[in-house]
């Protein structure tokens, strides 16, 4: 599959990253853009039930899986280690149940997924909601941020998610900020962007 991602090395001379974060994260972050199925309009036609739309979802992110398992072989071939991926974006999976599911073919290459929303590995999906306020579309929790962790140790960073509201298109007085937008179709996402906070820190 064409996925978009991108390979960082964090500049740890430059001082920019505490040396915590440096030791951790030595080989690197593989950052991979998700966009997985819909499937609304497939629903709406009666071509597809929920489920086969799920299927569908799994097997997109199996293949991203795999892809990302065919790098890590490939980076040993160059005598590197694999970086920690970072799986962020649209998973149009709102309930934890869905997430779960989709998730699940990373038991097949032996990924132990961590989910900051939950401030922990994502298997616990199995018996937790996810948080009501890092709702990111009125749908429900549409967008994730997913790691496998490659870490020196056996630490695990500290998270806080959150999820922003988009500014107002209307200034105090009503009047539209920002002329050239004729709808808030035209100007903004339907989903809210989330940010995620990681600290590493020595115990």
């Amino acid at each position: 599959p064409r996925v978009t991602t991108v390979k960082l090395k964090l500049n740890c001379a430059g001082g920019f990253w505490s040396e915590d974060v440096c030791n951790e994260f030595t080989h690197g972050l593989r950052i991979v853009a998700v966009h997985l199925f819909a499937g609304g309009k497939w629903i709406g036609k009666n071509v597809l039930d929920y489920k086969q739309v799920l299927q569908r979802r799994r097997f997109q992110m199996r293949a991203i899986f795999h892809l990302m398992d065919h790098w890590n072989h490939i980076d040993h071939d160059f005598g590197e280690e694999s970086p920690s991926s970072v799986y962020v974006g649209d998973f149009n999976t709102p309930k934890a149940s869905d997430l779960l599911e989709v998730l699940g073919a990373a038991n097949d290459y032996d990924v132990n997924l961590w989910c900051p929303m939950l401030k922990g590995y994502c298997k616990t999906l199995a018996s937790v909601s996810l948080p009501h306020d890092l709702k990111s579309h009125p749908k429900g929790h549409l967008d994730h941020i997913v790691m496998d962790l490659r870490l020196p140790s056996p630490s695990l960073p500290m998270a806080n998610t959150k999820v922003m509201k988009q500014p107002s298109l209307l200034d105090k007085h009503g009047r539209k900020k920002y002329p050239g937008c004729k709808s808030v179709q035209d100007c903004q996402s339907d989903h809210n962007p989330m940010l995620v906070q990681l600290r590493m820190g020595t115990k």
